[in-house]
């Protein structure tokens, strides 16, 4: 397993995390906004209601990415594990060699040596095939975040128009509405990494 890819995939899933939260801190921050220009204004808005949907979205998003962290964190353990086996099975082959080519040797190990390679070569498959299976489970993790990201666009958009009957108060949420709408497209990019570095992780261990 490459390292340095899965360094990579950690700081983009550390990412998603910091940017989900930022979004969560910018609608409870526009939900306090909002009740007090809606207060001195005397006007009602929806954007009470938008702020409680990316909060919402802003949670799931995280759950993604702890979702992601987990597996990724798994298969580090799986690859670790995996490592200390080949290295073994290496010790065993010196060994056996070793003793094979010794002059007075006394018995034939030829039967343990087979069984013994036999029981490494079945546990590094089995491993092999969990870490495989642990990089699969990343896609559609992908997908469903990707799936609220392009959820949360529209949403994001609403607060521009809400932001209309906002009156002198405009510029403030349509400044919300960028950094949301930047903070979707970030989060979006981040995926398009992990996507890309778990397949380059793939092609390194097949």
């Amino acid at each position: 397993m490459k390292f340095d890819i899965i360094n990579e995939i950690n700081e983009a899933i550390k990412s998603i995390k910091d940017t989900s939260f930022q979004i969560r801190l910018c609608a409870l921050n526009s939900q306090i906004s909002v009740s007090n220009i809606t207060s001195e204004i005397g006007k009602t808005s929806g954007l009470s209601t938008i702020s409680e949907e990316l909060i919402h979205i802003s949670n799931l998003l995280e759950k993604k990415a702890n979702q992601l962290f987990l597996i990724l964190h798994e298969s580090i353990h799986l690859s670790t594990t995996e490592r200390k086996l080949a290295r073994n099975q290496s010790l065993q082959n010196k060994f056996f060699q070793d003793y094979s080519n010794r002059d007075n040797q006394k018995f034939n190990l030829r039967e343990i040596e087979s069984y013994i390679s036999s029981k490494y070569n079945d546990e590094l498959e089995n491993i092999r095939a969990k870490i495989s299976t642990r990089f699969e489970s990343l896609k559609p993790i992908i997908q469903e975040a990707n799936k609220l990201c392009k959820y949360a666009k529209p949403i994001v958009f609403s607060v521009k128009i809400e932001s209309a009957y906002l009156g002198e108060n405009i510029k403030v949420f349509t400044q919300l509405a960028e950094e949301l709408a930047n903070s979707i497209v970030k989060i979006e990019m981040e995926l398009k990494q992990i996507q890309n570095l778990n397949i380059e992780l793939q092609n390194s261990t097949g």
